[in-house]
This record gives C-alpha cells, structure tokens and sequence, in this order.
C-alpha cells in the first residue's frame, strides 16, 4: 500500500484520482497548490509518491516541483508530473528537474498503478538512508538513529538558549552541527547529513538560524529517521476518518482508564462540569432515540401519539420536555401553579412547532458507550430506567400512594441521568469509572468523586435544577443517596429508592449493581422504614414482595421484545 499525494486545484482530476488510487487499495491525498503541498509533506513525510499538475490556480505546479528539487531533504521524493496542459517549454523544464514522468491527462489506470509501482520499488525514504558504519551491528545503528532523533527534535531549544543573533556566524551552532552531521552519517543517515552540512554553510556567513521557522529542517530529519525506525506507521494525512476517531478514542479511553494508576485523579473538577453542563441544550439521549424523535415531532404529525409514548419512555427525552414546559410556562403572565410533571401535559403545552424545534437541539450519545463488560449496554441501561419508573409507580399503587405516582413514575425514569449527562460529556470516563467501582469495591458515588470530585446523581441535581424541571424531581435526584435526610418529598425519594433495589434484587436491565451489593431484607433499608410509617400494622411484606417479584418478571419480558 502506498501513500499517494496529488497536487490539483481541478475538483473534477481530484475525484477521478481518488477512484484511481483508492481501487488499487493506496492511501490518498489531495492538495491544491504548491504551498499546501509542503505544508503536506512536512507534517506527513512518508509520501510515496506525488503526482502534480502544471497549472494551479494561482500557482505553478513547475515552481513547486522546482522548489521540491533544491531541498536537500526532500529532492528524492519521486514526482510524476501529470497534466492537461503540456506546453512544451514546461513539459523540458519538469524533465530537467529530473521528474519521474511527465504524462498527459485524462488519467489512465495502467499508467497510474505502473508510476506507483515504479516509485515503491524503491522508496525514496530508505535511499536517504545506508548501512551506516560497517563495524556496527543493526542494533548500535538502530540506537544511533533514536538519539539522532531526539538530538534533532531538540534542537530548536538549543537554539532558543543560545540567542543567536539574525546576521551574524553562530559558532555555537556550527560546533553543534558538524557534531550531529559526523553522527548521522556514521549512522547511516547520509540525507540528514547533508542537510545539516547545508544549514551548517549558511549558518558560516549568519543565513542560519533566522526566523520562527529555522529549526524547521531538524525537525522535519527527525521525523524522516522516525520514518525509517517505523516503516509501517501510516502518516495522519493518508488515515481515513475512521482511522483517526479510531486513535482518538483509543487515547482519550486510556486517559480515563490510567488516570488512578497514574495519579491523575481526580480528571475533571466539579467546577468545570458544571460549565460544561450549562452548555448543554437538552438532557442527553441515545442517536436512535434522537432520530426517532425527529421523525415523529417533524410539525406535520396528525397524531402525538407515537410521540407520547417515546417521551414517557425515555429519561432523556422526559427530562427534556418536562424542563421546557415548565420554563415555558413560569415565563408566562399567567398564575404558575404547581409544576408540570406529566409528560403528556408538557407535550400539549410545548405544541408541535415547539416540539420540532427542540428535535435539532437534543443531544445524542452513542449507545455504545455504554457497552463496557458484558452486562451493560444501551439495552439494559435503558430497561433499569424504565423499570424503575415502572416499579416505583407499582408501589404506589401498593401501598396506596396515588398522589405520588405520576411522580414516582418521572423521578425513577429520571434517576440516573446523571450517568447520561457524564456520557455526554466525558464519555470514556463512564466505563473507566464502573471498572474502577469493581477492582477496589467501591460504592458508585465514592469511586465518582474520585474521578469527578462529584457523583453524578450530584451532576444530575445541578443540571435538572437549572434546566427547570419540577421541584419534587429535583428533589428525589438531590436526596437519592440518603432517604432519611431529605427535607421535603421523603415519601416520594423512599418510593424511588425502593424501586431501584428491587429492579436491581429482580435483575430488571443493569445500572452497573450487582445484586449482591443490596441484600437483607426491606425491614433493614432506610427507604422502607419511611415508607412504612404509612402501613396498617398487619401489612404483609412478603406479599408485596411476592407480588413485585411477579411485576418485574412480566417488566422484564415486556421490555425484552419491546426496547430497541
């Protein structure tokens, strides 16, 4: 596979090569002039071959060629001029310049795999380079061109130390550049010697260094040598896009997943989430559930029906169209009353057109961030939240709390958003996080701070209270963690707990519990002991675990066909 570069401003010959060179399995890249082509080339230096049009808008493909020719470093790349303008003159210059072939457009196939070939068979990047000493073995040779390496990539600090003056011999630099030229051709390394025997001339008569861009040729011989030492390393320019979010996700899930063996914890303040946060235009949901949003709230639906029932099942959108009905109404001249907390009556307030709009603000998250071990994933995140909500208002039912249940139901939806709202924002943090919980069995919210120096049931009660959603919401995500000290709505945080152990006791999706870590009986939790204080004194706890038992199996086979 070889990295191909073309130097064409015409849109159409960029295409036309692209299907070329991709067909044959090559790497390809495209710039428009001379000037973009060395910036190219300097970043990427393993190209393998360029192919250069002679008429650039405004430019000339001959003065790039020309220019490529006199750089000590850089003159071995091969070079097929490959144009549709062959004015003769230019066509004998591009020739004298020693190019590899000169060929007339349209593009041909045969020609351009057989220039390829050609230009492999013996890569420019290792004819800058020999066997070094004779006496030395691979190894020695090898170490050489690694402390050459480094030498040269440090040597623009040098520089800087010194203080060379513009215009004047700089003996200090000359010392040092014969002294690195000895080293790099006893290594081998005869292009990088020569490079530096020709900075070394100008730096005699004070043309060297001079400028921000002096040091520009060490670093460019270090990465030639860099080159060399890794020969199967595929330059960032020729990576497909996929390659390089690839990479970036590698680098950014290691920076999470060695942050506590490093000592970098925690990662990110509490402060800084919170800004983040606030930038947010909605809570955060999975891309499916995204689109199936805006494909139902589109403006034009006779029915909200469809709609309704996406929202009422999903935390994100919930949250969401609840916060923004109730910002929409305390803006309003009207008596405020008490706050929206049914979904279904937040949609009729919002409207459809309101509700379009806010399809092309929601934000997404990948479901596959939440794929970590093998029992999480989207699937099973989202069951737990939904049966949760479901849960919670069954208890209500039970123990005859009808005017908590419409809010129990919301709040058990709602209650791990904060989970969705760190995925957002930090999405490898997530599973760094859940992994670090299982190797030092920590509880969630400790292993949190440690990372965040928040939990993020903290998070989510920042982010619900400014995004308006109803205070009884806000206050069951503000006191989750510990029922017996909330101030206002205790019934209504006990109802909500409860039903999160029990879906993690039935096994009801997975949030990252196991239900090992909540075992005893209900008499012993916090949650049931404020909720029991309403119970008739022969209320038969193991009825009602019976029964809950039966609620989730039937929750669980429900939302096993139906989830996507």
């Amino acid at each position: 596979m070889a990295n191909i570069l073309l130097v064409d401003s015409d849109e159409v010959a960029q295409k036309a090569m692209r299907g070329i060179v991709s067909r044959a399995g090559h790497r390809f890249a495209t710039v428009e002039s001379g000037a973009e082509a060395f910036k190219f080339i300097r970043s990427n230096i393993k190209v393998d071959l360029i192919y250069v049009e002679l008429r650039l808008k405004g430019d000339s493909g001959l003065s790039f060629v020309q220019q490529l020719k006199a750089d000590s470093l850089l003159r071995l790349i091969p070079i097929v001029v490959y144009t549709g303008y062959p004015e003769k003159e230019g066509v004998r210059q591009a020739l004298e310049f020693r190019v590899q072939n000169v060929l007339l457009k349209p593009y041909l196939e045969e020609a351009v795999y057989a220039e390829i070939s050609k230009a492999r068979s013996d890569p420019w990047w290792q004819k800058s380079f020999e066997a070094g000493h004779l006496d030395w073995d691979p190894e020695r040779l090898e170490g050489m061109l690694c402390k050459l390496r480094a030498g040269l990539a440090a040597g623009r600090s040098t520089f800087e130390k010194w203080k060379v003056s513009s215009g004047q011999p700089a003996e200090k630099v000359i010392a040092w550049l014969k002294q690195v030229s000895t080293v790099a051709g006893n290594a081998g390394a005869h292009a990088v010697s020569y490079c530096l025997d020709e900075l070394c001339l100008k730096a005699s008569v004070g043309e060297w260094p001079s400028g921000k861009d002096s040091a520009a040729p060490l670093g460019f011989a270090s990465g030639m040598i860099d080159c060399y030492l890794n020969p199967d390393e595929v330059p960032d320019g020729f990576k497909t896009e996929e390659e390089q979010n690839s990479e970036e996700e590698a680098r950014e899930r290691a920076y999470w997943s060695n942050a506590f063996l490093e000592d970098r914890c925690p990662v990110v303040g509490r402060a800084q989430l919170e800004k983040e946060l606030d930038r947010l235009a909605s809570c955060p949901t999975a891309e499916s559930i995204v689109a199936a949003f805006k494909m139902s709230a589109n403006g034009k639906s006779t029915s909200l029906a469809p709609l309704l029932d996406l929202i009422q099942n999903d935390p994100g959108l919930s949250s969401t169209v609840l916060g923004a009905a109730n910002r929409l109404k305390k803006s309003g001249d009207s008596d405020l009353g008490s706050d929206i907390e049914d979904t279904r009556i937040a949609v009729g307030q919002l409207g459809e057109n309101r509700l379009a709009v806010m399809g092309g603000e929601l934000e997404a998250v990948e479901e596959r961030m939440f794929e970590f071990d093998r029992h999480s994933s989207w699937r099973s995140f989202r069951m737990f939240q939904l049966g949760t909500a479901r849960i919670a208002a069954y208890i209500c039912d039970q123990l005859d709390l009808p005017d908590l249940r419409s809010a129990a139901y919301t709040a058990g939806l709602a209650s791990d958003i904060g989970s969705l709202l760190l995925a957002r924002l930090h999405p490898y943090a997530y599973p760094a996080i859940r992994d670090h919980v299982k190797q030092f069995g920590l509880t969630e919210a400790a292993a949190e701070k440690q990372f965040l120096t928040c939990s993020t049931r903290e998070l989510a009660h920042y982010f619900s209270e400014k995004q308006g959603l109803p205070k009884r919401i806000v206050n069951v995500l503000k006191w989750l963690e510990n029922v017996e000290d909330a101030r206002v709505d205790r019934e209504l945080v006990a109802v909500v707990s409860l039903a999160r152990h029990l879906c993690v006791l039935n096994k009801v999706g997975y949030c990252g519990l196991s239900s090992e870590e909540e075992t005893g009986g209900l008499s012993h939790r916090e949650d049931w002991r404020v909720l029991s204080k309403r119970l008739y004194l022969n209320f038969d706890i193991a009825r009602f675990e019976r029964l809950v038992r039966l609620e989730c199996s039937v929750i669980k086979r429900e939302l096993s066909g139906g989830l996507s």
